[in-house]
């Protein structure tokens, strides 16, 4: 037995395709086109790496996601600091600054043009870019992970 569309058929597939078309322009007129969005920048702190690692790291590297493998930007920018820990002197009542001897800490400065902007998010991919958040990243030569100590979306 054949079923042939009736009228009633043909308006549910009407309503449907007309609901999708307008959940389509709401949510990416939420979102900025990626042609209007800036390019953001920002800068990963990795604490505390021995120096048999440091040549790994070169600008133009390509960064992704090291979880989820989404494309986080390209290294703009590389610093090498010498390692400054702060820490707590329980015996005194105070923090002190130390440093652990053949330790450097390496700041990645990373740039690229987000998936998601908006006044509330940035995101690359499904990562969320804001100061304070834990970036497990990888690239051809090195996986790592480090935190977000400065954002600057180009406002």
């Amino acid at each position: 037995m054949k079923k042939k569309l009736s009228i009633i058929d043909i308006l549910i597939i009407l309503i449907a395709v007309v609901c999708a078309v307008f959940a389509v322009k709401y949510f990416t007129a939420n979102s900025k086109k990626a042609y209007n969005v800036p390019e953001v920048s920002y800068v990963v702190e990795l604490k505390s790496l021995s120096d048999e690692y440091l040549d790994v790291f070169k600008e133009g590297d390509k960064i992704t996601d090291g979880v989820k493998g989404g494309y986080l930007g390209s290294v703009k920018k590389v610093e090498i600091k010498d390692n400054v820990e702060t820490r707590e002197d329980a015996e005194n009542g105070r923090f002190v600054q130390s440093s652990f001897e053949n330790r450097k800490d390496v700041y990645l400065t990373i740039s690229g043009v987000p998936t998601t902007y908006t006044d509330d998010e940035i995101l690359f991919a499904t990562q969320e870019i804001k100061i304070g958040k834990q970036l497990h990243m990888k690239s051809k030569n090195y996986v790592g992970h480090g935190y977000i100590i400065s954002v600057n979306d180009g406002k």
